[in-house]
């Protein structure tokens, strides 16, 4: 018996011929049959041996994954079970979903496990066991339910006064050491804001790139420094000590961040060797897909479980870790490999792009993988485009043209991506933070005047940071929650007071003229936006009773400089209706993903960033910046465009294989 057969005949038993199972039926071919070598022999490889299977963008590893889970199940002996860990609840989902399709529609359960590694840390290890630690006796109101209450690292009590024991929990939480920004402003931390990655490192409220920074590091930062000269009591390890007590009070009480659960159950097993030899007996085998997510905690809790026994199959592509600011370095995964002998075994068949999107992509790693594209894709030449820099928001029309002229594909199934926010919000001109109030203003009540959804929600941030800065000035806002200020308890509340203030403004008389100009509009503005704000601000509530508000009565809008004689719709940019309703995305956001299409946009320079510039995709192989490109180059089927500034460097372009279209419209 061939291993295809075998692999039939235990998933598809019949009585004496093959017969199709449902999904086979409705695609007209056996999913086994059409399985490579490759796949198959990873499917039947030995549980008894740790192996990492190297697959590349389009690989098929989730079917590969469910089927080997759904082989190993349907023979299963042992009093164990297996686990096939992921890293979010979608891609669980999925696996799960195939598994019990593999299975005749059976449902996976006890003694196997499918899910996120967080769940299964939790659920295994955390939940029933970090009690011996700390001594946690559980909650008041329930018999022996001894579970963590997990708490978001970036969630904020909002007080600014360590003493405030009233209201929010974490103010029972906060830190004795603050965090200090460029201006010398003070904001308080809570223990969850701090996580140990070999040493501690606190949140910074103040970086959408860097979120964490070592405790050494920020002891040694300008503003620290300044704050502590007069303090020489304040060290590093005074601050580390500070940490470890909160921390310890803040564990025993039956609260945890997911960082706590994961450096907890390390000391668990270090404390406690007979849970770590049940657990290892309990999950003989354990599947970890996309395991170049592994953080080095994780790998550190997998590693006490494979000297204890259990095998461990790895499945991703290192290539594609691309979640540095969580701490998951692909060099890490690699070395475990190494030093834990896994046997290597390889997918490189790309069944999702064609050979010239295969071929590019390849040129941006550093890899020694022959990797075959799928001929029945049609092919299209992989592209670059030059624009202007002052004409970004003109990306989305011009990707749109340039997929309708060239044919064949599906647009709605394409995508426009970036790095970061900012390139987005430039791409998306409704959003474009580079407008000053006045005009943020006005685009904000245009916007929620026309509806739609992109629209609604680009004026309700428009706004909100429009009223944060003019009457919250003294306390931080966040950009993700329509600029909260801190000072307010709940975004759900912000967003209400929002957009019942853009109601009642649409009711002002003339408000929503936009074609007059900006003199007689701000008149109209200053007149009634202080009775609005006073109208609707007593449905918020406040973190603490007395706080800095700037009263609306003083508020003094004026026309922007120079636009006074100018129509105020002639000033603001806005989303023409021609314009393009093709998505634009993050690279993070698509991971995973097959799209027909995609644009990939560079930032407009390197300034702020160091991975969403062109040059910084191509300059080193080796690094993070690299793996995003190749990430969101690897996505698409058919069509892979990259979109530079204009740049005197194009040469380096065509040199990686992309040839050049012009920038032009029809």
């Amino acid at each position: 018996m061939t291993n295809r057969e075998e692999l039939i005949s235990t998933l598809c038993p019949t009585n004496g011929e093959h017969i199709y199972c449902d999904k086979c039926q409705t695609n007209g071919k056996c999913r086994v049959k059409e399985k490579t070598d490759k796949q198959i022999n990873y499917i039947l490889s030995p549980i008894d041996e740790s192996i990492f299977l190297k697959a590349c963008p389009g690989s098929g590893k989730t079917e590969v994954v469910a089927m080997k889970a759904a082989y190993e199940i349907s023979k299963w002996q042992s009093n164990g079970g297996i686990a096939i860990l992921s890293f979010t609840n979608n891609a669980a989902d999925v696996i799960h979903e195939r598994v019990s399709e593999f299975m005749r529609h059976e449902k996976v359960s006890h003694p196997h496990f499918i899910g996120t590694f967080d769940s299964w840390l939790h659920g295994f290890i955390a939940h029933p066991f970090l009690h011996k630690i700390y001594k946690y006796t559980g909650k008041l109101d329930s018999d022996n339910d001894r579970s963590y209450r997990i708490i978001d690292e970036k969630e904020h009590s909002n007080s600014n006064n360590k003493n405030d024991k009233s209201k929010h929990f974490l103010n029972n939480y906060i830190l004795d050491t603050p965090f200090v920004s460029k201006s010398g402003k003070k904001t308080n931390l809570c223990v969850n804001n701090v996580r140990w990655e070999g040493e501690w490192e606190l949140f910074n409220p103040l970086s959408s790139n860097s979120p964490f920074i070592s405790v050494a590091d920020y002891f040694n930062n300008v503003a620290f420094e300044e704050f502590r000269s007069d303090k020489l009591w304040l060290t590093v390890e005074k601050i580390n000590n500070g940490i470890i007590e909160k921390k310890r009070k803040f564990n025993k009480k039956g609260f945890a961040t997911y960082n706590d659960i994961e450096w907890n159950s390390l000391k668990l097993f270090k404390e406690h060797n007979d849970l770590l030899v049940l657990l290892s007996k309990r999950f003989p085998l354990i599947i970890i897909d996309e395991a170049q997510d592994l953080s080095k905690l994780q790998l550190s809790i997998l590693k006490y479980l494979k000297y204890q026994g259990s095998e461990i199959h790895f499945v991703g592509d290192l290539q594609q870790a691309i979640y540095e600011f969580k701490k998951v370095d692909p060099v890490l995964v690699k070395n475990f490999v190494k030093n834990e002998s896994f046997k290597t075994m390889n997918l490189t068949n790309n069944f999702r792009s064609n050979q010239n999107i295969v071929d590019f992509s390849q040129n941006l790693i550093t890899s020694n993988s022959v990797i075959e594209g799928n001929c029945n894709v049609e092919s299209y030449p992989c592209v670059f485009v030059s624009y202007p820099k002052d004409e970004i928001e003109k990306l989305p029309l011009w990707f749109e043209n340039y997929l309708v002229k060239s044919g064949g594909v599906d647009i709605q199934n394409s995508v426009i991506l970036a790095r970061g926010r900012g390139t987005i919000s430039k791409l998306r001109p409704s959003s474009n933070n580079n407008l000053n109030p006045p005009h943020k203003l006005a685009l904000s009540l245009k916007l929620w005047a026309e509806g739609g959804v992109q629209g609604l929600n680009d004026s309700i941030s428009m706004m909100g940071k429009v009223i944060s800065s003019k009457f919250f000035e003294e306390y931080p806002a966040s950009s993700s929650q329509f600029y909260k200020p801190s000072i307010v308890s709940k975004v759900s509340d912000w967003r209400s007071f929002i957009s019942q203030s853009l109601n009642e403004f649409l009711l002002v008389k003339g408000v929503i003229e936009f074609d007059q100009l900006w003199s007689r509009w701000a008149k109209l503005i200053k007149e009634s936006f202080p009775q609005i704000i006073i109208n609707n601000i007593q449905n918020l509530e406040f973190s603490e009773k007395d706080f800095k508000f700037n009263s609306p009565d003083k508020f003094n809008f004026q026309s922007p400089n120079g636009d006074s004689k100018k129509k105020v719709i002639d000033t603001i940019k806005f989303t023409p209706e021609s314009s393009s309703s093709i998505p634009v995305k993050t690279i993070h956001s698509v991971k995973g993903e097959t799209l027909e299409a995609v644009m990939v946009v560079s930032s407009l320079t390197c300034k702020g960033t160091k991975d969403g510039h062109w040059t910084q995709w191509i300059d080193n192989p080796e690094t993070e910046a690299a793996r995003l490109a190749y990430v969101a180059s690897s996505r698409p089927k058919k069509i892979l465009v990259w979109a530079v500034p204009n740049v005197n460097e194009k040469q380096k372009l065509i040199e990686l294989g992309l040839d050049q279209e012009k920038w032009e419209f029809n």
